[in-house]
C-alpha cells in the first residue's frame, strides 16, 4: 500500500481562513456537488487527477466501455 497527497482546490472569497475552510467543506458535503476532482501524488512523486463524479458516471452506465482515467489508473478493461 502506497501513501498518497491527495489535494482538492478551490477558490473561496471569505472574511478569514476558517470561513474559507468551512464554506470549502460546506461545498464538498452537498449532495449536489460537483467538488470530486482531486490530484494524487505518490510516494515516488507521480502524480495524477481522478474526476471521481465521471469515473463513477462511467462505472454506472453498463454502455460506456471506457473511462479517460483508467490507463492513469492502471485499469485495461472494464466489467461492469
Amino acid at each position: 500500500m502506497q501513501t498518497y497527497r491527495v489535494s482538492w482546490e478551490i477558490d473561496i472569497d471569505a472574511d478569514s481562513p476558517e470561513e474559507a475552510a468551512r464554506k470549502a467543506r460546506e461545498i464538498q458535503l452537498r449532495p449536489d456537488s460537483h467538488a470530486t476532482v482531486f490530484d494524487l501524488t505518490d510516494e515516488s512523486g507521480e502524480s495524477a487527477r481522478i474526476d471521481l463524479l465521471e469515473l463513477d458516471e462511467a462505472a454506472a452506465d453498463p454502455e460506456k466501455d471506457a473511462c479517460p482515467y483508467w490507463a492513469e489508473l492502471g485499469v485495461l478493461e472494464y466489467h461492469p
